[in-house]
């Protein structure tokens, strides 16, 4: 079998079959399956070709003939017994690994990784005696799966003399990226465009740098660079230093895995090299061995000192959100927040507080205040900030003024009557009150914005067009004026999270353009009440005021030469899509 096309000549470890030539299988057995899906046949199925790591050949020492012949070469000679090696292959982001896809309810490995655990064989030793003499073609694919022989990785080329295969691999394992940081949508990546227009599938990497870790999942480790000066990287396309970069001249030198620039070794940096060609300190610095680190970047790499956590809540307080229990949920849910703690930034963290209907409220909430101050702009052609500081404070001084106003709010707009919204003059508020420090701008909408700048129009809605080709026309945004806005705002290191609670049509394809490209999310609660969809809202909301965070990010994506990124989902703003 060829998996991989060629022939077998000065292969490694691809030595001549003993016993002479070899037998072909017997006839009538059961058929092995392809391994991309095709030609599968019920019972005595095994999917890998290529056998589990350290599986034994078969009986009586030869080999049938194969139960594959990639691009139907069925003429290709069988490859004798003993451990088969494919041959070198790259892979994004410069990790390379092989084998079938994960079994049924394991996760897919991410980019150059795969998902952790053991590496699950095959039910039982390929027995060439199954194998009928019908031959399926199947493209080349590069794996992206469980790992079978680890000789082709670049930085770990060989198995060290004396080491085994399984030792090798959970060395290979550790240094891939855990999937629960990146994973592929395919179990195998084509090697070459005419195998991706063969297999005709979508090929697309799954990224969420901040993901929570899961059980018993390793932290990820943190790598200082200050007694080496500086953080080692490619000079030429700026990716970092990583497990699977090539050392040269006894480690004087090394190659970069994505763009393969050679390049000096910063002296304080230098280490020998062990027989196998990897330094022998790689176990003892995380960012040669782990497939995921946090560098701790020194102040070249920030444009500013680091702010404190900023958390901007912009709450309507309409008719609307009045009568269903919106503005008791939020207000409830603020508290339990800041009196648990658990909001992140410790004595730094800073809150502010705005409400809007047909104008917008600001609140003084200076720490000497025994009650907060209320201040009505009601001009929302010509906005203006009616206080210079003291509208974002932190918690640590102001906690007793916060904690009155959020109190007192359901009963300062309880018989309240106005049932409009100028959401769109509250955001461009509260940018102008958070812009000089950036943060996370928290929005709670109970009607359609129908007023003051960005307004739009409910006649929009047209159920007419539901089940129509013209359908589409509903789902897209009336125009980019909140696109527009959500780019300015992520210019501020502004990001914005909606809650929107409405009860008739609130032109969500419009409005949630503010979180799409600000890295914020939508969170929709149609025909909303408190009394049956208050605990979701509540419980939402608690869970964005606490988890994980990243301020004032910017996120790359290098991937190695051969490969090119042609599009981009998910909430965020394309800044540049060529670094180089």
């Amino acid at each position: 079998m060829q998996p991989f096309g060629g022939g077998y000549a000065g292969q490694p470890g691809f030595g001549a079959p003993p016993g002479g030539a070899m037998q072909p299988p017997p006839a009538g057995g059961q058929p092995m399956s392809n391994p991309f899906g095709a030609g599968a046949a019920a019972g005595g199925v095994i999917s890998n070709p290529f056998g589990a790591p350290g599986a034994g050949g078969p009986p009586g020492g030869s080999m049938g003939a194969p139960p594959t012949a990639p691009f139907g070469n069925a003429a290709a000679g069988p490859p004798p017994p003993g451990n088969m090696a494919p041959p070198p292959v790259p892979n994004m982001g410069g990790v390379d690994a092989y084998g079938a896809p994960p079994a049924m309810g394991t996760p897919y490995p991410g980019v150059g990784g795969r998902a952790g655990g053991n590496v699950e064989p095959p039910p039982g030793p390929f027995n060439p005696g199954n194998a009928g003499a019908a031959s399926v073609a199947a493209p080349n694919f590069y794996s992206t799966g469980e790992v079978t022989t680890p000789s082709h990785v670049p930085g770990l080329a060989s198995a060290a003399p004396g080491q085994d295969t399984t030792t090798t691999l959970k060395d290979i394992e550790l240094c891939n990226a855990p999937p629960h940081f990146v994973r592929s949508t395919v179990g195998r990546l084509p090697n070459s465009l005419s195998s991706k227009q063969k297999c005709a599938i979508p090929l697309g990497i799954v990224l969420q740098p901040l993901a929570p870790l899961p059980p018993q999942a390793e932290e990820v480790p943190a790598v200082n660079f200050a007694s080496v000066g500086t953080i080692i990287r490619c000079k030429d396309c700026r990716t970092y230093i990583n497990p699977f970069v090539k050392w040269e001249a006894n480690g004087r030198r090394w190659t970069c895995n994505l763009c393969g620039k050679s390049q000096m070794t910063t002296d304080q940096y230098v280490q020998a090299l062990d027989e196998t060609g990897r330094r022998v300190d790689r176990f003892q610095k995380p960012e040669l061995c782990k497939g995921a680190v946090e560098y701790i970047a020194p102040g070249e790499y920030m444009v500013r000192p680091p702010q404190p956590p900023v958390f901007m809540f912009v709450i309507d307080v309409s008719y609307t959100a009045i009568v269903t229990g919106m503005l008791d949920t939020v207000v409830s849910s603020i508290k339990e927040s800041i009196q648990s703690g658990q909001i992140p930034g410790g004595q730094r963290a800073q809150v502010g507080i705005i409400t809007f209907d047909t104008s917008l409220h600001f609140y003084n909430l200076n720490s000497n205040l025994s009650q907060p101050q209320m201040m009505v702009v009601s001009d929302l052609e010509d906005l203006f900030l009616p206080l210079p500081d003291d509208i974002l404070v932190p918690i640590s001084e102001s906690e007793a003024v916060i904690m009155s106003l959020l109190d007192s709010l359901p009963n300062i707009f309880r018989e309240t009557k106005i049932n409009e919204s100028c959401m769109g003059s509250a955001v461009k508020g509260a940018f102008m009150a958070m812009k000089h420090i950036g943060g996370k701008l928290m929005v709670f909408g109970a009607c359609i914005p129908s007023i003051g700048d960005l307004a739009l129009k409910s006649t929009r809605d047209n159920p007419r067009l539901l089940g129509t080709d013209r359908e589409v026309e509903l789902l897209r945004p009336v125009n980019d004026g909140y696109k527009d806005l959500g780019s300015e705002l992520t210019r501020a290191q502004i990001s914005v999270e909606m809650f929107l609670a409405p009860q008739q049509y609130i032109d969500l394809a419009s409005i949630s353009s503010l979180a799409k490209y600000t890295g914020g999310d939508v969170r929709y609660y149609p025909n909303f009440h408190i009394q049956h969809s208050g605990a979701k809202l509540q419980s939402e909301l608690k869970h964005v005021l606490s988890r994980y965070m990243g301020w004032e990010a910017v996120m790359r994506v290098r991937v190695s030469r051969g490969w090119k990124i042609t599009k981009f989902y998910g909430h965020l703003t394309i800044r540049g899509q060529d670094l180089l």
